[in-house]
């Protein structure tokens, strides 16, 4: 939550609305999947140069989120989502030697590292959490070695923890409501209207952007990138149909990777592809979205 960090408030109000605390973290959480969707468009329209970028869009992510917020912190006294609503971090304990719309340095590091740190955090947890819970899905989580208790602790702690987070910041938009009743009535035809000019604007904004007409032209005037290294496909060779590609035994819960065709055990194919983003026969990127479970009647 951008609002932890110092109280938000709004230029000619005490306090900001709970619209405008909503949209503002609504606008940064769609902020993410346009990057990384740029991203992947870059990775794919080059997967042996710029591979890399969809192997680490998260870090590539968290390194342009420092870099804007760093910006509108220092010089707007908010964030970037904050300062695009109207919305100012007043410390609780002004300062007589700042500058209007300055924080301190204090104010500052915890802005900063709630809106880009605490996120962040949070992202790699719920991932680390997903693939703990696959792996003990597939029965592949032992009962020797601290590692694997610590496995197990976090499938038992982490879904409190996560709705502990998600209660606490249910908590702090209703604490932001003074009188509902007659805010309502009061704002919400200026906040109807509001929302209808942004929403407009973010649809034609995606309707330019997916139409066929926009197509970068990079995509489709850039020569075609030279064929992948073969080191992995003349390793798989000689092996059998029925053989999985990672483990070179039979496969066990066939699973495609669609961005290479090649079939793999789920086992095998899931925490490789978390861990590399990458086909291990093709090097192409990928992703666990792109994973397929085959299912055949016996």
């Amino acid at each position: 939550m951008a609002e932890f960090g110092a109280h938000i408030t709004i230029t000619a109000r005490n306090r900001p609305s709970i619209f405008d605390v909503v949209a503002q973290d609504g606008l940064m959480s769609t902020l993410q999947p346009a990057v990384k969707h740029v991203l992947k468009v870059i990775a794919e329209s080059n997967p042996e140069k710029y591979g890399w970028c969809l192997k680490y869009s998260s870090e590539l992510f968290v390194a342009f989120n420092l870099v804007i917020q760093h910006h509108y912190l220092s010089n707007y006294g908010a964030s970037f989502a904050e300062n695009f609503y109207d919305l100012k971090r007043v410390p609780l304990k002004t300062e007589r030697h700042l500058k209007p719309l300055t924080l301190s340095n204090t104010a500052y590091l915890k802005s900063l590292s709630t809106i880009v740190a605490f996120p962040y955090f949070l992202s790699q947890m719920d991932s680390i959490y997903q693939d703990v819970q696959d792996k003990d899905a597939d029965g592949r989580l032992s009962d020797k070695g601290w590692i694997n208790d610590l496995q197990k602790l976090l499938l038992k702690l982490w879904p409190f923890v996560h709705f502990s987070w998600e209660l606490l910041t249910l908590t702090f938009y209703i604490r932001g409501l003074q009188d509902l009743g007659q805010w309502l009535i009061e704002r919400i035809g200026s906040s109807l209207m509001n929302s209808l000019e942004v929403g407009a604007f973010f649809l034609q904004f995606l309707d330019w952007f997916y139409s066929s007409s926009n197509t970068p032209r990079s995509l489709i005037t850039q020569p075609i990138p030279p064929p992948p290294q073969t080191v992995g496909v003349q390793r798989i060779g000689g092996l059998k149909t029925e053989n999985c590609p990672i483990c070179l035994k039979t496969r066990r819960q066939d699973t495609v990777l669609s961005v290479s065709g090649y079939v793999f055990c789920y086992s095998c194919i899931l925490p490789f592809v978390r861990r590399e983003g990458k086909c291990p026969v093709t090097d192409y990127p990928a992703s666990t979205t792109q994973l397929i479970r085959i299912y055949q009647e016996l």
